[in-house]
């Protein structure tokens, strides 16, 4: 179990805490709605990271494998195996794209879809 937490990264969550600073600066955190499509914006975009560090991870698994720091990550080490990351990269795809759409955040949705096809194309090419 600590090795599928470790392959999510949940460390890098705070990052995700840009989708905050509109509320913030817009003093909007007084308007219950926009509070939560942007509390769901935030878990939304914690599932797509995640999902793209489990897709970076299975994409390089055999150069990290080789690499002397890489090579304890939780797939390059075996301690995850391949179906068990296909899985999880499948769920949290569809986590971050379904919760948005289930609550009806068209724009949300929309976003979480920009930043998956950015970080897609940069794992399967656009850093190569």
């Amino acid at each position: 179990m600590s090795a599928l937490i470790s392959l999510l990264r949940p460390q890098q969550w705070l990052k995700n805490g840009f989708v905050l600073i509109g509320l913030i600066f817009s003093h909007g955190w007084t308007d219950p709605a926009l509070v939560f499509a942007v509390g769901v914006g935030f878990v939304a975009f914690c599932l797509a990271s995640s999902a793209v560090y489990v897709l970076n991870d299975y994409h390089d698994r055999a150069a990290d494998a080789a690499h002397p720091k890489k090579r304890f990550r939780a797939i390059a080490s075996g301690r995850v195996g391949l179906p068990a990351a296909r899985a999880l990269i499948v769920a949290l795809f569809g986590s971050a794209l379904g919760l948005p759409l289930a609550c009806g955040l068209w724009p949300v949705a929309l976003a979480v879809v920009g930043y998956l096809t950015l970080n897609i194309a940069y794992t399967l090419s656009l850093k190569h």
